[in-house]
């Protein structure tokens, strides 16, 4: 509930109307800039472009905005489940294969993979993942009472606003602790 307060206090100005789009991202990156370490916060810093100006949140649409230059990752924005199916399974092919595309390519970026023989690449520590939380607030509230196609009035908004902050404030305090992981 306080990632919410959080949000609400923070961007309470900020349009929620286009959901996730430009202004979602921004507050999924501001709040994770605020929750940096020092060391994560000067290696971000060091990554940025310089048109940036060390704001991270001015550059979390990037990927939106080249998804004509890279056609290719248009189908990584997204999981896509039959209609009213609530929960996600990797069974398809196209899926498996981003999979392991993604792995792999986090593999030769994951520091404990080129680490200690004692913790076998870095095997030895457990990781939690958020993959069922998505899907589940989907069903739960945007897809609840919303046929396809229809026209979602302000009524609708205003009584999915609370999930949509929690949504945005989780995803910037875990993507602060990633940043923060990495960047020890």
């Amino acid at each position: 509930m306080f990632l919410a307060v959080l949000v609400v206090s923070l961007f309470a100005g900020v349009p929620l109307s286009n959901a996730w789009g430009t202004d979602g991202h921004y507050m999924v990156c501001k709040i994770a800039q605020s929750y940096l370490t020092s060391t994560a916060s000067s290696a971000v810093l060091k990554l940025l472009p310089s048109s940036a100006n060390g704001n991270l949140a001015s550059m979390c649409s990037w990927a939106d905005n080249v998804r004509t230059s890279y056609p290719w990752s248009s189908a990584l924005h997204y999981i896509d489940t039959p209609d009213n199916l609530c929960t996600y399974s990797y069974s398809n092919n196209l899926t498996q294969a981003l999979m392991f595309l993604s792995h792999f390519m986090g593999d030769v970026h994951q520091p404990l993979h080129v680490g200690f023989t004692t913790d076998a690449g870095g095997n030895g520590i457990t990781v939690y993942c958020f993959a069922s939380e998505s899907i589940q607030q989907a069903c739960s509230y945007a897809y609840k009472d919303a046929p396809n196609g229809a026209y979602l009035s302000d009524t609708y908004y205003l009584s999915r606003k609370s999930v949509v902050n929690t949504r945005i404030a989780q995803g910037g305090v875990r993507l602060a602790n990633f940043l923060n992981q990495i960047f020890v």
